[in-house]
């Protein structure tokens, strides 16, 4: 019975199991089936946020494309802002700071100019801003704008609160290598991708923000070598051989001038050249003839002059009116200011004058070098004439001073290199040189002064001379005793004639020795009453035109001889002394100046800059004016030294045309972005049969050519020719010529445009590597040849990768 019972509960209990294990189970899998379901929903919830993050992450890589935009945009306008005011920032080797900074201030206030949320923001002072706030709105449109093709509203995901956008500024102007940079506060993008699956209000869109902070770092740049753009681009003309206007009024040059050997002349009407830090370079003279005028710089704008001298050049008519010179420069003149004409007029009302030279070497006068050619003076020897240097000019050095020339002897093979006869003065009027010739008391017995040549070599023959050693005992403290008289003959034709007068000048001992004499024993009322009588100066109520006047309340001045005024005939000669360098360590450094000035100018003569002014030293010929035309540094040859174009245009092909004549034109137009919609012109002109070239029946009319390649009246282009150019239309770019550029017209006007120019050597830069020779015009110029011929598209040193200055700081996804 027990047995039984047991049995039965046996069986029950078996039962009960399995109920519980079966719940068990069901339990478990609803479990199970639960939290695969809640894992289901997980994962797509996660896609959804990873899907909207990585769309968020993208839509801050448009804004960083964005900010490129605007800082390769911001850096163009530096640096063509900063290499357009070259004379201003001394762009020299030595300066790389100054440069870097300048720029760097370029560039911020060009980006703040495109961010900032009002105009007060756009002023610093770089060691914070005046305003710390950015617009949201400007960047959300900019980017609207660089998006133009997305379907989305990519501005609207610029979600940034405008109370929130801030800036700093990091500065440091005494170190170059120091990052600088505009930060951008709390930069917030959002993007939205649906809505969540996972959240119980089932119209609610899922949404990931990023924000950050974005540094633009001001690039670091290099302004030596081939970095910069090239020099010539900042120019209205360059005539390798000369720039001249005849006879035409009204024309105005607003740029850079380079002229070359043969200078710039104006004969006859007026020219002026002006800009904003503009230049005027000359391997010659800047010669104002006959009727001419030359207006250089304005009173509040100076120009910088780069010349052999000034002068004015005698009329051939024999006419009255005026050449004019009126000058508001920094003037650094190699050798003299010169008015030969009758009538000249001078007026230096504003800037500065440097005539550097002391003499060939720098050395001293015991070198043999001391003469005209290698002296910086001022001479007066046209009648009626009148010199103003005062008002606004602040500085004036003059390195020499006035000598006689002498006319090299035929008859005496020794004399290769004529030893002029120095004076007293740096500043001097014609007559004056009466000052230095022997007089009669001071001669032997059987001289005069002068003396026919025949009587002198009597004399000679008799071993005779025109000063006895006790009289040049006498006048020891100023002359050689043992050799106390200079000769000047005149009008010596040949070995046989007797023809010609024999001048007598005292042979000083020393330029100090010169100054005394002209102080001490002069006899000014005598000179007075020469310069009076011959009429070499006019006299006006006209100070800017009556007679010497040299003065001013800042203007500083220093010369190596004495200088002469004469503002009225009852004044008369007024000898000015306290200007004179006497300390031997001034002198010396003025000197030391004077090279460095001579090297600068044969710099400015080879490359259009003085950067590398330190290969001119003494061993090198400045006076060769022929050595390394420009027009050759500038224009790339072949294998045969044929100038590129000119060989190309010779071969029929590459997109010459013929023009009437044997002339070729090509053409090629290049859009730019400074000025949207407008064309930038590269125009080349080439004469093959170099013959026809010279002479000015053989320019080429600019009108003619223009209107053949289809520059419009106020296009931009640069125009490149192996001929003579004759400017008879305005233009805004550039004229460069093999051989001379002459004004052919009235009221002309010529326009450099520096950052047209350079902004289209630049577009051309990028893509011509991939074009043929035909489509190719960089390769025509050496600064640019390596580009057009390289599959590369040039060095990579060239290029500014911005996008490496645009960095995130401070990143955060959503509240993280």
């Amino acid at each position: 019975m027990i047995e039984q019972l047991y049995k039965k509960r046996k069986q029950g209990s078996s039962l009960m199991f399995i109920i519980v294990a079966v719940a068990f189970v069901g339990i478990l899998a609803s479990i199970i089936l639960n939290l695969t379901m809640i894992n289901l929903e997980t994962k797509s919830t996660e896609r959804v946020v990873k899907k909207s993050f990585y769309s968020a992450e993208e839509i801050m890589d448009k804004v960083n494309i964005t900010l490129e935009e605007i800082s390769e945009e911001a850096m163009q306008k530096a640096y063509v802002d900063l290499l357009s005011n070259y004379t201003t920032n001394a762009m020299t080797s030595t300066d790389q700071n100054v440069l870097q900074n300048q720029f760097a201030k370029n560039y911020i206030e060009n980006i703040l100019l495109k961010i900032a949320s009002s105009a007060s923001a756009i002023t610093t002072d770089y060691k914070g801003l005046t305003s710390t706030a950015y617009s949201v709105k400007k960047i959300q449109d900019k980017m609207n704008d660089v998006f133009v093709d997305t379907d989305a509203n990519l501005g609207d995901c610029f979600i940034t609160e405008q109370k929130d956008a801030t800036m700093s500024l990091v500065f440091d102007p005494t170190d170059y290598n120091s990052e600088k940079c505009l930060i951008l506060k709390n930069v917030k993008v959002k993007h939205s991708t649906g809505k969540d699956p996972s959240n119980k209000d089932k119209d609610a869109e899922t949404s990931t923000w990023i924000t950050t902070d974005i540094k633009m770092i001001v690039p670091i740049l290099s302004y030596e070598g081939g970095n910069t753009y090239p020099e010539f681009t900042k120019y209205s003309i360059i005539g390798d051989e000369k720039v001249e206007s005849k006879f035409m009024n009204a024309n105005e040059v607003n740029g850079n001038v380079y002229a070359g050997v043969e200078g710039l002349y104006v004969t006859g009407g007026n020219l002026t050249i002006k800009g904003s830090s503009a230049k005027l370079v000359t391997r010659g003279e800047v010669v104002a003839q006959q009727t001419g005028t030359i207006n250089l710089g304005e009173v509040d704008n100076l120009l910088q002059v780069w010349a052999q001298g000034y002068r004015t050049e005698i009329r051939k008519d024999g006419g009255g009116a005026a050449a004019t010179l009126n000058v508001r420069a920094e003037s650094y003149i190699y050798d003299d200011l010169s008015l030969d004409s009758p009538y000249s007029r001078a007026c230096f009302d504003a800037g500065e004058y440097y005539g550097y030279m002391f003499n060939k070497d720098n050395a001293e006068d015991t070198s043999g070098n001391v003469n005209s050619m290698y002296s910086s003076a001022i001479v007066i020897n046209g009648r009626h004439s009148s010199l103003y240097m005062g008002d606004k000019m602040s500085k004036i050095l003059l390195g020499g001073r006035a000598f006689v020339s002498k006319p090299k002897d035929p008859t005496n093979e020794v004399d290769k290199i004529k030893k002029d006869i120095m004076t007293g003065q740096s500043v001097s009027v014609k007559p004056d040189q009466y000052a230095i010739l022997v007089p009669e008391n001071h001669l032997s017995e059987g001289f005069a002064n002068p003396m026919p040549l025949a009587k002198y070599k009597e004399l000679d023959d008799q071993k005779k001379t025109p000063m006895s050693k006790a009289q040049a005992r006498v006048l020891s403290k100023y002359v050689k005793v043992s050799d106390p008289v200079e000769t000047i003959i005149y009008d010596l034709t040949t070995n046989s004639t007797n023809a010609g007068m024999v001048y007598f000048y005292y042979n000083f001992k020393s330029q100090a020795a010169a100054n005394l004499f002209y102080q001490k024993e002069c006899d000014k009322t005598e000179m007075t009453k020469r310069i009076v009588d011959g009429e070499y100066l006019h006299f006006s109520a006209d100070a800017k035109a009556n007679g010497v006047t040299i003065g001013g309340n800042a203007l500083s001045v220093l010369t190596m001889a004495n200088v002469s005024t004469f503002t009225s005939e009852a004044t008369g000669i007024q000898t000015k002394n306290d200007t004179i360098i006497k300390d031997e360590k001034t002198e010396q450094h003025y000197k030391n100046l004077s090279i460095q000035r001579a090297s600068k100018y044969k710099a400015y003569q080879l490359s259009l800059t003085e950067q590398d002014w330190k290969q001119y030293g003494s061993d090198f010929n400045i006076e060769d004016k022929t050595e390394s035309p420009i027009f050759d540094v500038l224009m790339t040859k072949n294998d045969k030294d044929i100038t590129t174009f000119v060989a190309e245009a010779g071969l029929d092909q590459y997109g010459f045309k013929t023009l009437p004549g044997e002339t070729t034109v090509k053409v090629k137009s290049v859009p730019v972005k400074l000025n949207s919609g407008m064309n930038v012109y590269a125009v080349f002109v080439a004469q093959t049969d170099l013959a026809s070239v010279t002479g000015d029946e053989s320019a080429l009319s600019l009108s003619t050519v223009l209107s053949e390649g289809g520059v419009p009246l106020d296009g931009v282009a640069i125009v490149v020719s192996n001929c003579n150019i004759k400017v008879d239309r305005s233009l805004r770019g550039l004229v460069i010529s093999d051989n001379t550029v002459s004004f052919g017209a009235n009221n002309i006007k010529l326009q450099a445009e520096s950052a047209l120019l350079q902004e289209m050597f630049s577009k051309q830069k990028s893509i011509e590597s991939s074009k043929g020779n035909a489509e190719r015009f960089l390769h025509y110029f050496v600064d640019f040849a390596k580009y057009a011929n390289n599959a590369s598209g040039g060095n990579a040193d060239d290029i500014v990768d911005i996008s490496t200055y645009i960095q995130y700081v401070n990143w955060k996804k959503n509240n993280e």
